[in-house]
């Protein structure tokens, strides 16, 4: 365990900032500038019947647990895509059975994505998938 101190009435110039402005400055600073976007979910829930793209949504980074659940007995692939040129960012899973999968996904960038899905040979492939930040 870290614990900092900082003593505030040195960082706080009463003629420019409050001690909230000097706080989120040191936020940023200790963070390394870098900000989550305000739109991020910490959970995502997803649905489908068979292949294409889900709806775009926003992550704010880091690691995920990811729980999917399939319907029937097709092969589910779900990749991770960047919608800005479809690039592939993460697989994430991949299954064959009925049944559900949770699996963990490390290493992911703030930002917005979306799921490309692959299913067959059934005509009838649902899918559930929850993306919840861990």
């Amino acid at each position: 365990m870290v614990v900092v101190g900082i003593y505030v009435g040195s960082q706080l110039d009463p003629d420019t900032g409050s001690i909230a402005e000097t706080f989120d400055a040191l936020s940023q600073e200790l963070d390394g500038g870098s900000q989550t976007p305000s739109n991020v979910n910490d959970r995502v829930t997803l649905s489908g019947g068979g292949d294409g793209e889900t709806r775009q949504f926003t992550l704010g980074g880091g690691s995920y647990t990811v729980r999917t659940e399939v319907g029937n007995d097709c092969y589910y692939s779900f990749t991770l895509r960047d919608p800005s040129d479809g690039s592939r960012v993460k697989s994430v899973t991949s299954m064959s059975d009925v049944g559900s999968s949770t699996v963990s996904v490390h290493g992911v960038d703030p930002g917005t994505y979306y799921i490309d899905v692959i299913t067959g040979s059934a005509p009838d492939c649902p899918w559930d998938q929850t993306w919840t930040s861990s």
